[in-house]
């Protein structure tokens, strides 16, 4: 015959149990609700780091076309003039890159930005005149603010 004290027992340890497990079950799934989160944002991050590293490359490309078709005039930009805008695809809403000459001595700096969004980053290029032409000597990454 069975205990009915017994099975009571049981029947309260496994309530007990159950409600116990509750919260355990809830800040699990919390956790992983956050690492997915953070996950997503690495993602984000990533993928607008790599599409800003492009612009640069592309303002870059533009300002070595520009400085071989047309010395004379990026020898006499000044700080006046206005940045040149490098052209879009119309895909690329939302991203902008412009880049302006500097005249050092010899030397010749293009100072390039890439905006997407509200992410920023900026490279600059270092050219120098090697007989007619003129040839990058140095690049540099500038670092974010």
């Amino acid at each position: 015959m069975r205990n009915p004290s017994r099975h009571r027992n049981s029947r309260a340890f496994a309530t007990i149990t159950a409600i116990f497990l509750i919260p355990v079950v809830a800040a699990a799934l919390l956790a992983l609700t956050y690492q997915f989160q953070a996950q997503a944002r690495r993602t984000q991050s990533v993928q607008t780091e790599a599409q800003l590293r492009q612009l640069l490359h592309a303002g870059a490309v533009e300002a070595v076309r520009r400085i071989a078709a047309a010395p004379p005039a990026v020898e006499a930009a000044g700080d006046a003039d206005p940045p040149y805008a490098v052209p879009l695809p119309k895909s690329l809403k939302g991203a902008g890159v412009k880049f302006k000459f500097q005249r050092h001595g010899a030397a010749v700096t293009a100072h390039i930005e890439a905006t997407l969004n509200e992410h920023r980053r900026g490279q600059v290029l270092r050219f120098e005149k090697k007989g007619e032409r003129y040839e990058v000597v140095d690049a540099a990454i500038v670092p974010n603010e």
